[in-house]
């Protein structure tokens, strides 16, 4: 298989991916993990069943690797910004506006993300949870430096307000729970003071 040949066959197989990562999210957010059966997931992605065989030992072993992926974006985000030496208000603040970025333009991803981190069947990985723990200890510690935040704030907390609570009402929105469907700079400037308020 000459170059051309290679680099077209990862492109077909990086495309492939996508449609079969979008239609596993899809599924479970619509029918719930146990619903989403490997042949569900291969036929909406229009591939073959063993073609899913290749990448992942099982459903669950797929689902945990969507759900990492998801987790990583997060902690890469909080990451930079705790680099960057920002404020514990001004991380909090950014990681809420790019949750509702990636609402707007991936909404399923926030819904799959719903449905997982409300599962007992799914854990974020204990690696990445001590991560995020690490990240939320050195923003505390400098909130409490700056006088951001209440000296008995915890991790749950924060990582409540950061990032639990943004997406719990985004899908409230999204399911048109009490009425009100989508939302706006208004509704997004809400959620930003209601979790910074939580902080003190």
């Amino acid at each position: 298989m000459n170059e051309y040949s290679l680099k077209m066959a990862r492109q077909l197989d990086t495309g492939k991916m996508e449609r079969i990562n979008e239609a596993a999210m899809e599924l479970i957010v619509e029918k719930g993990y146990g619903n989403a059966s490997i042949a569900k997931i291969a036929k909406k992605a229009g591939v073959a069943d063993g073609y899913l065989y290749r990448f992942h030992k099982s459903k669950e072993d797929m689902v945990n690797a969507l759900l990492s992926d998801k987790i990583t974006f997060l902690i890469d985000k909080m990451k930079m910004l705790l680099q960057a030496e920002t404020s514990i208000t001004e991380l909090v603040k950014t990681l809420i506006k790019e949750i509702f970025t990636v609402a707007e333009e991936k909404p399923e991803s926030i819904k799959f993300l719903y449905v997982l981190m409300h599962d007992y069947n799914f854990q974020i990985a204990v690696e990445q949870r001590l991560i995020i723990k690490d990240i939320i200890v050195s923003a505390l510690e400098r909130g409490r430096e700056q006088q951001e935040v209440g000296k008995d704030t915890t991790v749950e907390e924060v990582f409540y307000l950061a990032v639990e609570y943004p997406i719990v009402f985004i899908n409230l929105r999204l399911k048109n729970f009490f009425g009100h469907k989508g939302w706006d700079k208004h509704d997004q400037q809400r959620v930003v003071d209601f979790c910074i308020k939580g902080l003190k």
